[in-house]
């Protein structure tokens, strides 16, 4: 889904080393399904200043090489603590 943000799975590096990347769109496939999206990714290195010295990449990779980190439509429930009598 369009926000998710996942991580790339890459044959070729060990599970710490790949990148985390936000969906941008999604591709869908003759039958209907979504089997490739399109991808931002951007790169660690930052300024003095905490700006971006690259620009973001957008990558198309089919959905089976990638890891659902935090879906985009999740929604967190907000917990009031308890009342407690004790403060009375």
């Amino acid at each position: 889904m369009v926000g998710d943000i996942v991580v790339l799975n890459d044959d070729h590096l060990p599970r710490n080393e790949w990148k985390l990347a936000q969906v941008q769109q999604t591709l869908p496939s003759d039958d209907g399904f979504d089997r490739k999206v399109i991808l931002a990714v951007g790169t660690r290195l930052l300024d003095n200043h905490g700006r971006r010295t690259h620009e973001v990449q957008h990558l198309e990779r089919p959905v089976h090489k990638l890891v659902l980190i935090l879906p985009q439509d999740r929604e967190f429930p907000i917990e009031e603590p308890p009342e407690s009598d004790a403060l009375c």
